[in-house]
């Protein structure tokens, strides 16, 4: 009796661990079915509803293993299947949690290590980098090891490239290629070290690191990748003949006759850096017919664009270049950079024909903005110099000047090399603005101390002075003179124009000297035709050209020989001083200066400090 007993007892539980067996097994056949059809799909691409459907079925059928059978040796099989499942499935949150399930409850399970590995990738892909690289570092733990690390370290250097930090990138995927050199992934990290030596522009690096990635039998795009990529390093390190060899041997590849097109784009400018621009143009012209309508065709024109506006100084056909590159492709980037250069060109035929007009030799902004489309949008320098030059020498008084000054010895110190006469050129911007950025910026570039602008504390004590004079009414002719000595001592200054309006107003309205307003007026609106007070000097201008004739006593009402009165028809100009300058830096003294809009800044573009 007793033997019966035991052999029943035994037969149940052979039954239920049959049943729970039997259940995973279901769950385990559903998700091969679903990893076997996923597999087929081209990369990058979602899982297909049936695939959906097969993962869901195994999830289901794995979750009554955990419900039904808590105690069996499959739970863990379970949690790490639903885990990969709702992984694959995008189901990011719920895979979190499974994951999490699985290595707090058994901790030595032999799904261990990757599920380490998948909650780290989980928890990257939703932005939580810190504790992904918690996860993966327990993966790639030295003691540990497992087959996982390579993977780890893999996805550690991803996380790096993600977030600009290719020194760190290149420390991970060196380890890939150093550590395991059995992984399948040492190519791949020998690509990837390739490209993040490229992006830090060490080519010399990168050329090693490509050539040893291309030692592996890849075949298809990363191996067109890597043997371009080997083609542009010898072309950045100036080994163009090599380059050249490189480009050509991948032309004449049946492998790649998809990617001829680009081919013979970087063929094309290797012969144009060799010095061989006949042969570049014909390269292109080649391109273009052979693959129109294509973004390589807009490069090819986008280049001859290039070709005719540096080379040929010859604007007319490079915008028809540029247009044709536009037209070509329309969203590709050839077609926006030609665009933006077409309308370079098109902005400097504006500025061209500004400058050439009778009047415009006192046009400084005209002046200022065709320089900077020679020197900052179509890279000529030296004709950019004339024409900051041009600034200084004829609007001396115009806020443009210390910019133009600056430009100038810029110019002379960056492009031409002429170090000494730069040095020059900086003193005397120094010695001629001594108020402006510019000139604090050109301090910097001597290596000179900021100036303590005592002269400006100086003007600015004086104008506040002479505006409470005038506004107390207690001593008009003070306030006069005080203006007058800003305006002739200190010419260079911010206060100088604003000093110059309130002095011609005062003329006007206190003294009823029409006539003297009249002159101080046209001198502003001469040498200070950008600041805002020659707005105001040219509107009185021509209001007084008639009052001029007419009898002045008859204009000017009693009230207005009282600067305390509050029922003058027209009240004194908004005349604020501006804030006391420091000259600390460029920035904060564009910053105190902007109450009045006096723009000083520096050239846009160019580098203000060393390198």
């Amino acid at each position: 009796m007793r033997r019966l007993v035991f052999i029943s007892a035994v037969l149940i539980l052979s039954l239920l661990s049959c049943a729970y067996y039997n259940t995973f097994y279901n769950a385990k056949k559903q998700f091969n079915s679903a990893e076997k059809s996923a597999a087929k799909n081209a990369p990058g691409t979602a899982i297909t509803s049936s695939q959906r459907d097969l993962y869901e079925q195994s999830i289901k059928k794995a979750s009554k293993v955990l419900t039904f059978h808590p105690n069996s040796k499959y739970v863990d099989d379970a949690l790490f299947l639903m885990g990969k499942a709702y992984f694959r499935m995008e189901e990011l949150g719920k895979a979190r949690r499974k994951f999490e399930e699985l290595l707090a409850n058994y901790p030595q399970s032999k799904f261990r290590w990757e599920a380490y590995y998948l909650l780290g990738t989980v928890l990257y892909y939703m932005d939580e980098v810190p504790k992904a690289r918690d996860a993966l570092s327990a993966v790639i733990d030295p003691a540990r090891k497992n087959r996982w690390a390579d993977d780890a370290h893999f996805l550690m250097g991803e996380m790096a490239l993600d977030n600009g930090d290719y020194q760190l990138a290149l420390q991970e995927y060196s380890k890939v290629a150093e550590d395991y050199p059995d992984s399948e992934l040492r190519s791949e990290a020998m690509f990837v070290i390739g490209e993040s030596y490229f992006k830090l522009k060490n080519y010399r690096e990168a050329l090693t690191a490509f050539q040893e990635a291309n030692r592996y039998e890849l075949v298809g795009q990363r191996r067109y990748e890597i043997e371009l990529r080997i083609g542009e390093c010898y072309r950045q390190l100036n080994e163009h003949q090599k380059a050249l060899e490189t480009f050509e041997r991948l032309a004449r590849s049946d492998r790649y006759v998809d990617h001829l097109p680009e081919i013979r784009l970087q063929i094309s400018e290797v012969h144009f850096l060799m010095g061989d621009t006949s042969q570049a143009i014909q390269e292109y012209h080649n391109i273009v017919k052979k693959s129109p309508q294509t973004k390589e065709a807009a490069w090819a024109y986008y280049q001859l664009g290039l070709i005719h506006m540096n080379s040929f100084d010859d604007m007319v056909k490079a915008k028809e270049y540029f247009d044709k590159s536009s037209s070509e492709s329309s969203q590709s980037e050839a077609a926006k950079l030609a665009s933006l250069r077409g309308n370079q060109i098109k902005k400097l035929e504006e500025y061209q024909q500004k400058v050439a007009l009778p009047d415009s030799l006192q046009d400084s902004e005209a002046r200022f903005a065709l320089a900077e489309v020679y020197l900052l949008d179509v890279n000529w320098p030296d004709s950019a110099l004339v024409y900051y030059q041009s600034v200084v020498e004829l609007t001396p008084l115009s806020k443009y000047a210390p910019r133009s000054a600056y430009a100038a010895a810029w110019i002379v110190e960056n492009v031409l090399g002429d170090t000494a006469r730069s040095r020059e050129m900086y003193q005397g911007l120094i010695a001629s603005y001594p108020f402006s950025p510019s000139a604090q910026t050109a301090r910097e570039r001597l290596g000179q101390p900021a100036a303590v602008d005592s002269n400006m504390q100086n003007v600015a004590e004086r104008f506040r002075e002479a505006e409470d004079l005038l506004l107390k009414g207690s001593d008009v002719d003070g306030a006069l003179a005080l203006y007058s000595q800003i305006v002739t001592d200190f010419p260079h200054s911010p206060y100088a124009p604003k000093a110059g309006c309130a002095l011609a107003w005062t003329l006007e309205y206190l003294k009823a000297d029409p006539d003297s307003a009249m002159a101080i007026f046209k001198q502003l609106a001469q040498e200070y035709p950008d600041s805002e007070c020659a707005l105001l000097a040219q509107r009185k201008i021509a209001s007084l050209s008639t009052e001029v004739s007419q009898d002045t006593t008859a204009v000017f009402s009693a009230d207005t020989t009282s600067v305390a009165s509050t029922d003058t028809t027209e009240q004194a100009p908004a005349i604020e001083e501006p804030e006391k300058v420091e000259s600390e830096s460029p920035e904060e003294e564009d910053a105190d200066l902007d109450k009045e809009e006096l723009e000083f800044d520096e050239p846009g573009g160019i580098p203000t400090k060393e390198p």
